[in-house]
Parts: C-alpha cells; sequence; structure tokens
C-alpha cells in the first residue's frame, strides 16, 4: 500500500497493515463477543425475574430436580410428579405431598438428569381439592397457620372452604390455611 503526501510518496509494508487489520478485527470481534454475553445474562435475569412461583417449580420438575418441601409442621423431599397454577405434588417415599404453593418453602437440588413433562389433571389448588375429595381416600391435611391437622376424607369442596370427616366428627378448614395434603401410596 501506498500513500501520497505533498508529492513525495511513502510506503507501508503490507505485513504491518496486515498486523493492524487482524489486532483491530480481533479487538472488535472480542467486545461482541462480550457485549453478547451480557446480554445474554440480562435476559437471563429477566426471565427469572418475570417467573412466577409455580414456574421455578415447574422447570425443576422438568430438570429431575429433588425438591424439599417445608412448612411449619413438615418437611419433605422427593421428585415432582406435576405443577399447577398454584399447588405441586411430590412423590416422596411412601407418601405423595400434595402443597398448596403460597403456603410453603421450596428447596431445589439439582440433578444431573432426569425429569418429566407432569402435566397436571387439574389446573388449580381448589380443583385438586376437589379431585381428591372424588377419590375419597384417606388424607392427612395440614393447615399449620391454624395449628390444625386432621386426617379423614375429604367430603365436600365448598366455595371457601373444606369439610373433612374423621370417623364421629367433622372438621371445617378454609380453602386459604390448607397448606399441604399427605396421602399414602
Amino acid at each position: 500500500m501506498c500513500l501520497v503526501e505533498s508529492a513525495k510518496i511513502v510506503t507501508w509494508p503490507d505485513d504491518q497493515f496486515e498486523e493492524l487489520a487482524t489486532e483491530l478485527r480481533r479487538r472488535v470481534g472480542a467486545e461482541f463477543v462480550m457485549e453478547s454475553a451480557e446480554i445474554e445474562q440480562l435476559a437471563e435475569l429477566q426471565r427469572r425475574r418475570r417467573a412466577d412461583l409455580a414456574e421455578s417449580a415447574r422447570r425443576a420438575m422438568h430438570r429431575g430436580d429433588r425438591v424439599t418441601i417445608t412448612c411449619q409442621t413438615g418437611r419433605w423431599s422427593g421428585q415432582l410428579l406435576t405443577v399447577g397454577d398454584d399447588y405441586l405434588v411430590l412423590e416422596a417415599v411412601d407418601t405423595w405431598i400434595e402443597a398448596h404453593l403460597p403456603s410453603v418453602g421450596l428447596e431445589i437440588e439439582p440433578a444431573r438428569s432426569g425429569g418429566r413433562s407432569g402435566s397436571p389433571a387439574s389446573v388449580t389448588w381448589r380443583a385438586r381439592l376437589t379431585e381428591l375429595e372424588l377419590e375419597g381416600d384417606t388424607v392427612t391435611v395440614l393447615a399449620p397457620s391454624a395449628n390444625i391437622e386432621v386426617t379423614g376424607t375429604i367430603e365436600v369442596v365448598a366455595a371457601d372452604h373444606i369439610v373433612v370427616a374423621t370417623g364421629d366428627r367433622i372438621t371445617v378448614l378454609p380453602t386459604t390455611l390448607i397448606a399441604v395434603v399427605l396421602r399414602q401410596r
């Protein structure tokens, strides 16, 4: 390459020009890579901020993560079977744990493989309680904020409460207080 400078020809060796061009491409490329990585991190952070509790649980189920549910009256660990809009079902060693998401905490231990799709039969907690009523199995209903634990069958799921029959008596519980329902496998 040559450059004309006031009637004087200055020559520039081609290899220096190539070195400069290579260095400029490398720097610009590195900046694009760093900027792209930063944009991806911000997008992931935004996605996590928009997620609700059910979505976080659903991701754990799809990955096959080990999940621990905690509330004031207990702690259960296992694999998630299904996740609805506001509840989940966890499979523990000898028990199925049906939990109302706003009433429990979740600890998630990432798995290296596994997972399931787990489409829920019912979408909401109230609908799931109605399914349990129709199944007629003996369950243990936990309402930790009211300090209530009752074992029996769910007789009725009403508009805002359930009725649990326990032999010679009934217990009436607001659905908003029910954190967990335990069923034997």
